[in-house]
């Protein structure tokens, strides 16, 4: 979605039309629901198979490539890539071409710490004891559970 929605012409209509600009951010909220779902697995039936912890992994490093080259992409461009901010007002005395540099090193820096925290959380669980997680899922499970 990430790369989808950074498509030039696609991202000006988000900033111009109201209703493009909420479906942008359904959508953003939708398939992060879908991809966090599995990661943090916050609820487990009966009949639910977890997701290894080295396929989180994997999904999580996979999925810092978008912002990673998104990132590189701005940082490195010697012309603004959206109309919109191209013909903004200037803040803080930068050009559109400097903040949009300072977009992509901020976006393939900083967006991809939650995803090395998460694999950082994952991996220190891997070296701990998962029978501790699986029985404090149980606790809680029977807390739950009515009486």
């Amino acid at each position: 979605m990430l790369l989808i929605w950074h498509i030039p012409s696609w991202y000006d209509a988000t900033l111009t039309t109201e209703w493009i600009h909420i479906i942008e951010h359904l959508t953003f909220i939708a398939v992060g629901v879908v991809f966090w779902w599995p990661i943090v697995d916050p609820l487990r039936g009966e009949h639910t198979r977890p997701v290894s912890p080295f396929a989180k992994i994997g999904m999580l490093g996979l999925s810092g490539i978008p912002p990673t080259v998104l990132g590189f992409i701005f940082a490195l461009l010697s012309t603004p890539a959206y109309e919109f901010y191209a013909r903004a007002p200037r803040l803080w005395g930068m050009s559109a071409v400097q903040d949009q540099q300072v977009a992509g090193v901020i976006m393939f820096g900083l967006g991809n710490i939650v995803y090395f925290v998460a694999i950082s959380i994952i991996f220190l669980r891997l070296l701990g004891n998962p029978g501790d997680d699986e029985a404090e899922i149980e606790r809680t499970a029977a807390e739950q559970r009515p009486a």
